[in-house]
């Protein structure tokens, strides 16, 4: 009796396993143009990258491409901007692909500094498919 219970606990719980919340492990690389030109890519968060920008550059966009083997389409994506923890700037834009780049106008990237040069930022994303923001990059504003 009691290895018969034995075995229909052992059945039942093998039923409930496939019901357990699982955590995907996923790739997500990105890439940073300016205009054409590629300046920053990685495939992870490393937050010891710098983008130096100088204030005087002149150029159209900056255009960030980011590809996650999760398919997305129609998706909410985030920039947030911060200086020491604090959110400064925050650029949302609804995409219809998730290949789709995020643009940031040379203009909309001025409003984003603001008054004064010499900042640094800490750029985080986060889109639909995500519950928190990740560490893209620092961005650096400078004179020089």
């Amino acid at each position: 009796m009691i290895k018969h219970f034995f075995i229909a606990v052992l059945f039942l719980g093998l039923g409930y396993t496939g019901f357990a919340k699982t955590e995907t492990d996923t790739i997500t690389t990105w890439q940073l143009y300016k205009d054409a030109a590629l300046i920053l890519k990685n495939n992870s968060a490393d937050k010891t990258i710098t983008l130096k920008i100088k204030a005087s550059d002149t150029f159209k966009a900056l255009k960030l491409t980011i590809s996650s083997d999760t398919p997305t389409r129609n998706v909410r994506r985030k920039l947030m901007f911060k200086i020491d923890g604090k959110l400064i700037f925050s650029l949302v834009q609804e995409l219809r692909s998730g290949s789709d780049p995020i643009i940031i106008t040379n203009a909309e990237l001025k409003r984003i500094i603001g008054p004064g040069l010499n900042k640094t930022f800490t750029v985080e994303y986060t889109d639909d498919t995500t519950t928190r923001g990740t560490t893209l990059y620092k961005l650096m504003v400078t004179d020089k």
